[in-house]
């Protein structure tokens, strides 16, 4: 229960970090993946939105579930932070799947 606030916190940072920096993979990155038909490539990182999208939309219901921890939801909870932590590591993976496709700095 302790690391909840900080889960919390650290998701919603780095969540708005990517949003600063996703119209550059939009016009760059993109493009090269289609332009190779790279199409897997490019439904992961698809799949990868829409996951930290609804993790995002999940937060205040694992903030809820973890204020109030108790035997009664302790299935919820655990099902809840293995969605939101699944979500993080598609994302991690993906993001660096895709950056070595394309090649750091090109």
């Amino acid at each position: 229960m302790s690391y909840t606030h900080a889960v919390i916190i650290l998701f919603i940072v780095t969540f708005a970090l990517g949003t600063i920096i996703y119209p550059t993979y939009r016009v760059n990155v993109r493009t090269i993946l289609q332009e190779y038909r790279l199409f897997k490539p490019e439904g992961a990182f698809e799949m990868k939105e829409h996951l930290l999208a609804l993790s995002l939309a999940l937060l205040p219901i694992y903030w809820l579930l973890w204020r109030s921890a108790s035997e009664a939801n302790r299935v919820a909870r655990a099902a809840l932070t293995c969605i939101i932590a699944f979500a993080v590591w598609w994302g991690f993976l993906t993001g660096h799947v895709i950056n070595n496709i394309r090649g750091f700095g090109s």
